[in-house]
């Protein structure tokens, strides 16, 4: 499970964020929308399992599954 990290610093929330990771993964949800649009679930399942692995708080990832599961 994904758990920010925050401190306070001059009474302000600091919340650093892993751009690269965020690149990385839109760019993986990227495929699996386009592989979905093309009815080409066998090539997005194991990416979105992995996407899932790495980010299980998006829930995104849950519905698109569930939507291909149902297929």
């Amino acid at each position: 499970m994904y758990k920010p990290e925050v401190k306070i610093e001059n009474g302000a929330a600091i919340v650093p964020i892993n751009i690269e990771k965020l690149q990385s993964e839109e760019v993986e949800y990227n495929k699996v929308i386009s592989y979905c649009e093309k009815g080409n679930f066998q090539n997005t399942k194991p990416i979105l399992k992995n996407l899932i692995q790495n980010n299980p708080t998006q829930s995104d990832y849950y519905r698109i599954m569930g939507q291909i599961l149902s297929e």
